[in-house]
């Protein structure tokens, strides 16, 4: 999380992410950090295949549209902060909850980080 929205907190959230796993695509709207000439060099450096959603085509991603909205009504509408570092430990452990311990039925019941920490294991196996 960041207070402002640039290419710089963007490039260190991407820097976190990569130390769990490498992605093949990486999908985002076309914000100014999306477009900037720093995140298309670094993806393009990894070799990470660079997709932009179009103009109101919210459909596209559909999966981290239906993940914002439930944060959102889960665990920022329910509650009120006094201070950024408050709103970014409950979105943590919100997100931490919905990644490791809820159980999701479009999964078969299963727990996102279960299925996805298997299929590395199994890609890395193979």
């Amino acid at each position: 999380m960041s207070t402002t929205v640039d290419t710089t907190a963007c490039l260190m959230a991407l820097e976190q992410a990569l130390s769990f796993a490498k992605p093949q695509i990486i999908n985002s709207d076309k914000g100014t950090q999306f477009t900037s000439k720093s995140w298309i060099e670094t993806l393009t450096q990894l070799n990470i295949q660079i997709s932009m959603t179009g103009k109101g085509r919210c459909i596209d991603n559909v999966f981290i549209e239906r993940f914002w909205r439930t944060i959102k009504y889960e665990a920022f509408y329910l509650n009120e902060f006094d201070s950024f570092k408050q709103l970014y430990e409950n979105l943590t452990a919100f997100i931490d909850f919905y990644n490791y311990k809820r159980h999701h039925q479009v999964l078969n019941y299963n727990k996102p980080a279960e299925l996805f920490f298997s299929a590395i294991n199994l890609h890395q196996l193979s």
